[in-house]
């Protein structure tokens, strides 16, 4: 439940960065290009998730 996760460290006062991790095998494989999508679905999603 990351939505969840990420409103609680808001909530909490958390202030700190956030990493995203690409370590498991994607489902596109993993050309560069796949690898650039899926960077950019998680900014979205960090963007339309947490309070700016």
């Amino acid at each position: 439940d990351y939505r969840g996760f990420l409103k609680a460290l808001c909530e909490h006062g958390f202030d700190g960065c956030v990493a995203y991790e690409m370590c498991s095998p994607l489902r596109d494989g993993n050309s560069l290009e796949v690898l650039d999508q899926y960077a950019r679905k998680f900014v979205e999603f960090m963007k339309q998730n947490v309070a700016s």
